[in-house]
């Protein structure tokens, strides 16, 4: 819904994740759903898969359909891919019901601003820039 036909285009599929694009907007979907989720903030015409969970473009980096906020995505590099991905209600993601309560609190100060829609994201895979460290889509450590 919103897309434009006419400039719709798949980019990719990287183990279980597929990635869409039109002229406004990058989308990520898997196999098991058909809902196409936007990559919140993801720029069409920069926009490269890296090895699942994660891409980039010329801004940021992305875990599914999470903007990662890197301080330096030319840094951005992958340490280990992560094939299992999680399609939640935003109601899931940001509430109680299936994390411990740090993971819950970083979720919504980080992503609270989302308002609706599912969520696509990965718990597995490492990634880095030279003063961050990410374990799926939460930064572990930042220097």
């Amino acid at each position: 819904e919103g897309a434009d036909p006419e400039t719709f285009e798949l980019i990719e599929e990287s183990t279980g994740l597929f990635y869409a694009k039109d002229k406004k907007k990058v989308y990520v979907y898997t196999k098991n759903t058909s809902t196409l989720v936007p990559v919140i903030g993801a720029d069409p015409e920069t926009f490269e898969v890296l090895e699942c969970p994660y891409a980039k473009d010329k801004r940021d980096a992305y875990n599914g359909c999470l903007p990662l906020y890197v301080d330096d995505v030319e840094k951005f590099e992958v340490i280990e891919g992560y094939g299992g991905v999680h399609y939640s209600p935003l109601e899931t993601f940001l509430g109680p019901a299936l994390y411990p309560e740090e993971v819950v609190l970083y979720n919504i100060e980080k992503y609270g601003f989302l308002k609706n829609g599912p969520v696509l994201y990965s718990n597995g895979g490492k990634a880095k820039t030279d003063r961050q460290y990410f374990k799926g889509y939460r930064l572990i450590e930042e220097e």
